[in-house]
């Protein structure tokens, strides 16, 4: 039979390890270093390392240290009173609780007898409906996802789509 591929393949040789002057074989890191140096000893090849450490100078900053205190603290928006505590910088005051201004309160149209005679009456919807729709509005800030779960509950007719 012919030669073919068979007779001309040779195994190729395992490659050599790296392993040091003592007979020691090297892993990992170890071995990049050792391939990349061409087994010169680790010392010849590492770059000067400098005597004193290097490190970045400090940061200049204020010298006094800002002090905190856990104030009480009462908010505008608020009606009952309520006095609340949090932390704030020492020396730190004002007038009015600086979030207050973000309470916005709703204000909702009423209607009269003749309004609602006049502008909201149907046959779907009684005046004890629009009232219930009402009030559930106020008590909840126009939020109508809260509305809308709360109506099952006041026993009025389903929710208008």
């Amino acid at each position: 039979r012919g030669g073919g591929v068979r007779g001309t393949f040779q195994p190729r040789s395992r490659p050599t390890t790296a392993t040091t002057d003592s007979g020691k074989k090297l892993t990992g890191l170890n071995r990049e270093i050792f391939a990349l140096t061409g087994g010169a000893s680790s010392g010849a090849a590492a770059p000067p390392s400098p005597t004193q450490p290097s490190f970045k100078n400090k940061r200049k900053g204020p010298s006094k240290q800002v002090r905190w205190e856990f104030k009480p603290f009462s908010n505008s928006a608020r009606k009952d009173g309520l006095q609340l505590r949090h932390w704030a910088k020492q020396g730190l005051q004002w007038d009015d609780y600086p979030f207050a201004k973000f309470n916005k309160v709703l204000k909702l149209l009423t209607y009269t007898d003749e309004d609602y005679a006049a502008l909201l009456e149907s046959r779907e919807w009684s005046r004890k409906d629009t009232d219930l729709l009402m009030s559930l509005v106020q008590q909840f800030g126009m939020n109508f996802i809260l509305v809308h779960d709360r109506w099952g509950g006041g026993g009025g007719p389903p929710f208008p789509r």
